[in-house]
């Protein structure tokens, strides 16, 4: 809500293991929810575009 630009959400597991990616999530989603299908830990929303530039997919191992 109250976005004026898409992202890219990434879920993670407790060892940071991508578990689910919504990418490209436009503001006119609202009022659409988006979580992850596995438990997580861990959200990161990122600029649109970012997961398919750095090619990220579940089952990879993100470290921050």
């Amino acid at each position: 809500k109250d976005m004026h630009f898409s992202i890219d959400i990434v879920w993670l597991n407790k060892t940071k293991r991508v578990e689910h990616i919504a990418p490209n999530v436009s503001p006119n989603t609202y009022p659409r929810t988006f979580c992850s299908s596995s438990p997580a830990t861990y959200v990161i929303e990122l600029p649109a575009g970012t997961v398919v530039k750095n090619a990220i997919q579940p089952g990879q191992v993100l470290s921050f």
